[in-house]
């Protein structure tokens, strides 16, 4: 049985990335929830989160699923300087309609 299963398996690279290097868009996510994030940090276990998942296009790195995640790691780790493992997509079109932001 020769079957091509490539078709199902995203091209994505793993990479620390700095919380600052990354950007979000709140039309695309849902909405960022402080209160989430405040109660996430109470409760924190870095052996329990999932990397970042970023499409990277002209080098900006924009979360379409994370963003909490990397809310939570700045303020526990107290810096947006912080590196988050990312799974990079570097092939993926987003609509031009979409703006994107900072992480806070």
């Amino acid at each position: 049985m020769n079957e091509n299963f490539n078709q199902f398996v995203p091209n994505v690279h793993f990479e620390l990335v700095p919380i600052k290097d990354l950007v979000s868009n709140q039309d695309y996510q849902r909405s960022l929830s402080m209160a989430h994030v405040k109660k996430a940090v109470e409760n924190f276990d870095f052996n329990q989160i999932n990397p970042i998942k970023a499409s990277r296009r002209n080098g900006v790195n924009y979360v379409f699923n994370g963003q909490h995640t990397a809310e939570i790691v700045a303020m526990v780790s107290g810096s947006r300087e912080t590196p988050v493992w990312c799974m990079i997509y570097d092939d993926l079109n987003i609509p031009k309609k979409l703006i994107y932001l900072p992480i806070r």
